[in-house]
């Protein structure tokens, strides 16, 4: 047998059958116990926290080490010695060295290219060095649970809140026996009183003209408080109901809802849409509502302004008016970064003009321009802040300069005055609530004072708005009893008062004179205020109504409404025609001492069967409510 063949069937012999290695392999696995033994090797292996330290401190002195060291011994390798040095020196090189004339050369123009080279450098690459961070406001409208707690319903799953959350379109809010507030970022508050259902709708910024109306939310039943602190430039906060739609830009109103609609403006203005026809309501005036109803306008009863709900209210707008105007003012100083007053101020607005002549797209420039005026404000704000009042006026004229010096760049149109009117819009939502008298309210003037000087904007509407707010502030000041404030605004408003006189066309004309009358009779009705100012505000008292008697006899009333019906149906024959003079007549009915008694004799007078009857019910109707809500008028 080969010794190849041996080989082979030794190994045979010797290798164990599968059986076997599995039986072994399964007793050795057993006596290991990897899991355990790897456990205990990891253990082992890992240093304690004292080796790890030192391991990490000698690492860490050879990596921060400075490489001076190591360069000094490269330059002591390379370099010969000192006296070598000498040598070759004196030996070779001076020897060799000629003078030669050089004319003389100026490197002014070099040292002036390399420093605008490095300011472009630098203002392209970092231009945080020179301008404070964009800082925005809080994006998130939300509920307030002033007492008790709230219900919210949204995707049909109702939750219970006692304290604020985020609001998000959709969402129903539901007031038991609570009370709660909606924030509206800077644009306004709407407070819930109890036994309130709204749902809301849009909560977008408001940093546009509206093109349309956009309901913010629904007054499903109950009453609310808006108080409104948005530029008349921008879309308003407007409230959706059954019977209408009320907008609220700057002011503050009541509305109440349960058998009809309440509107009341207890500041500034409202608007109500309904059928597509607008009706505006100033400070005083109250609405009511109903199914069918003609818009009737009325004012608000005196004693209306002892109401909880009214007095509370009012007293709160005031506060947050004023919590909101710091914010603002602090938004704007937190923007302004280097001021006039600082010596590093030149290198800014050098920054700033290397940064627009380097931007080549005309928008972009049009739009950092507008962006870098917009500076100027900011820092006028960072300038009041600190008290450098002195020197607040140069930043705000330059406001004004540089956006009317862009508008007349851009006379042929479009895109330039667009963004010019988006950002003046936007800069008055910025400072909307400042008042006469806080010190931002400079910053306000200046911004609407820019609006009116750009094309196709008319300075005396401009001007009145600014008499409108100052006089605001005003009555408001003067139901505080606030002596000192109310003599200081009555000082600076007293000349502009001319503008209402020259211009009674202008709607605001209207609202002033409603401000005016609420001023005096605050300050009539209040102890301490200058004698001179209180017979300067008797001219704005409301005149004494005149009581009129009802004089007509029985049978004076019954001719009446028989002459009435005579006209129609006699010298009339189609439908259309005899409706339109009805309605004619009804309107010239309006005011007389005996309407009602008349209403009712011409509703009786009418036959049964004509449509006729029904428009004189309804100005029976709308008597009705007139006289329940406490106005002078003709019983019936």
């Amino acid at each position: 047998m080969r010794l190849e063949q041996r080989l082979q069937r030794l190994s045979q012999d010797i290798t164990p059958s599968g059986a076997i290695k599995s039986r072994i392999f399964d007793r050795i696995e057993q006596r290991i116990g990897a899991p355990e033994v790897l456990r205990m090797a990891a253990k082992e292996m890992t240093p304690r926290a004292a080796v790890r330290d030192r391991v990490w401190d000698k690492v860490a002195q050879v990596v921060t080490q400075s490489p001076v060291a190591f360069l000094d011994r490269v330059r002591g390798a390379l370099l010969p010695p000192v006296e070598l040095s000498k040598d070759l020196w004196q030996s070779f090189i001076l020897p060799r060295l000629q003078p030669q004339q050089v004319a003389a050369r100026s490197y002014r123009g070099i040292a002036w290219v390399t420093a605008v080279a490095i300011l472009i450098v630098t203002v392209r690459v970092s231009p945080s060095l020179f301008f404070a961070a964009p800082t925005a406001a809080e994006s998130a409208v939300t509920l307030l649970p002033t007492r008790g707690a709230v219900t919210v319903k949204i995707a049909g799953v109702i939750q219970e809140v006692d304290q604020e959350v985020a609001l998000v379109p959709g969402m129903q809010i539901r007031t038991g026996d609570s009370e709660a507030s909606i924030l509206l970022r800077d644009d306004g508050v709407i407070r819930m009183d109890r036994n309130t259902v709204v749902t809301l709708h849009d909560l977008t910024e408001r940093l546009e003209p509206a093109p349309e109306i956009l309901p913010t939310l629904t007054l499903e039943q109950g009453r609310i408080w808006v108080q409104g602190l948005v530029p008349a430039t921008l879309r308003g906060i407007t409230l959706a109901t059954a019977e209408g739609h009320i907008t609220v830009n700057e002011g503050s109103v009541s509305l109440a809802r349960e058998d009809l609609l309440t509107v009341e403006v207890y500041n500034r203005t409202a608007t109500l849409l309904r059928e597509d026809r607008e009706t505006r309501l100033i400070t005083g005036d109250r609405i009511q509502l109903w199914a069918g109803s003609v818009p009737l306008i009325r004012h608000i009863p005196l004693s209306a302004y002892d109401d909880s709900w009214v007095s509370q209210n009012i007293g709160r707008d005031a506060v947050h008016r004023k919590d909101i105007a710091q914010q603002q003012q602090d938004r704007k100083v937190a923007r302004a970064g280097i001021l006039p007053t600082s010596k590093l101020y030149a290198v800014k607005r050098a920054a700033e003009a290397v940064d627009v002549m380097l931007t080549f797209d005309g928008r972009t420039r049009v739009e950092k321009q507008i962006a870098y005026a917009g500076v100027r404000l900011d820092e006028a704000a960072a300038l009041i802040e600190e008290g450098a009042v002195e020197a607040v006026e140069a930043p705000l004229q330059e406001y004004r300069r540089a956006l009317v010096a862009l508008a007349g760049e851009s006379t042929d149109g479009t895109e330039a005055q667009f963004l010019l009117q988006q950002a003046v819009s936007e800069d008055s939502a910025e400072i909307a609530a400042a008042s006469v008298g806080d010190n931002n309210y400079l910053l306000k003037k200046t911004v609407l004072e820019a609006y009116s000087e750009l094309p196709g904007q008319d300075g005396e509407i401009i001007e009145a708005a600014l008499l409108v707010d100052g006089l605001s502030t005003l009555a408001e000041a003067a139901e505080a009893g606030d002596q000192m404030q109310v003599t200081g605004a009555w000082d600076a408003l007293e000349p502009y008062l001319k503008a209402i006189e020259e211009n009674p066309e202008l709607a605001e004309a209207v609202e002033a004179k409603a401000l005016l009358k609420r001023f005096a009779l605050a300050v009539q009705d209040t102890e301490g205020f200058d004698p001179d100012l209180i017979a300067a505000s008797e001219e704005f008292l409301p005149e004494e109504p005149v009581t009129v008697v009802a004089h007509l006899t029985d049978e004076q009333v019954l001719a009446i409404a028989s002459n009435i019906k005579e006209r129609i149906f006699t010298q009339y024959r189609m439908p259309q025609s005899r409706s339109n003079v009805l309605l004619a007549e009804l309107r010239k009915l309006k005011g007389n001492a005996d309407e009602g008694r008349i209403l009712r004799a011409l509703y009786h007078a009418m036959p049964e069967d004509t449509e006729l009857r029904v428009p004189v019910r309804r100005s029976i109707t709308q008597l009705k409510w007139s006289v329940v809500a406490g106005e002078e008028g003709d019983s019936l």
